[in-house]
């Protein structure tokens, strides 16, 4: 009886073959070889006529051929295309932190820069930061390119945000601007966020 390569894991309460580590393979080879079969519970005892393995005790090692993934629903993703997964998984929220960063930084600069050449060129350069790593992104060629790249889409992003909303403020009188800045910027930005997961679903491929 061949020993399970996989162990076994709990996944939301279900048992699961582990994605990340497996049995050391020489040594399940090995124990094969020898015709010892699994023994799953460590009170359970061995059985007189064949040896038994206590796989909890066996040693593991990461997966050394890489993974493969499901094209179900995406045919590539950022976590799949620089394998954010297993070891690297703690990437995938520095990631969303790092755009953050980005972001809480727009809004020192984006400030600052407008009391000093204005809120138009600001906006018109926001966007212009937009544009360029919004297109960079999708030719980052690995994680850290990536998230530099991301960094800059979250300064443009806020920047552009808060020199609209300035600029509308500054320009709109009376009723109007009350509209504006309570309802009409706020209302474009959700829609545009609302539209986000429809086209993710239909552009399966994240470099698109």
């Amino acid at each position: 009886t061949a020993i399970a390569l996989f162990p076994g894991q709990q996944v939301a309460g279900q048992p699961e073959k582990s994605s990340c580590s497996r049995y050391e393979l020489d040594l399940v080879r090995n124990l094969s070889a020898f015709g010892v079969s699994p023994n799953w519970l460590q009170n359970q005892s061995a059985s007189e006529s064949r040896p038994e393995a206590l796989l909890s005790q066996l040693k593991r090692e990461a997966c050394r051929d890489g993974w493969n993934y499901s094209t179900e629903h995406f045919q590539s993703t950022v976590v799949t295309e620089f394998d954010l997964v297993c070891s690297d998984q703690w990437k995938q929220p520095l990631t969303s932190l790092v755009y953050f960063l980005g972001g809480l930084s727009g809004c020192f600069i984006s400030g600052l820069i407008s009391d000093r050449f204005g809120r138009k060129p600001v906006l018109f350069g926001s966007i212009a930061v937009l544009s360029i790593f919004s297109s960079a992104v999708a030719l980052a060629p690995s994680w850290p390119v990536f998230t530099v790249l991301f960094f800059m889409l979250g300064l443009g992003q806020i920047a552009s945000y808060i020199a609209v909303f300035v600029l509308g403020s500054e320009i709109l009188v009376g009723s109007s601007r009350i509209l504006f800045s309570s309802l009409g910027q706020p209302f474009v930005y959700v829609s545009s966020m609302m539209l986000l997961p429809g086209t993710a679903y239909l552009v399966r491929s994240w470099r698109h």
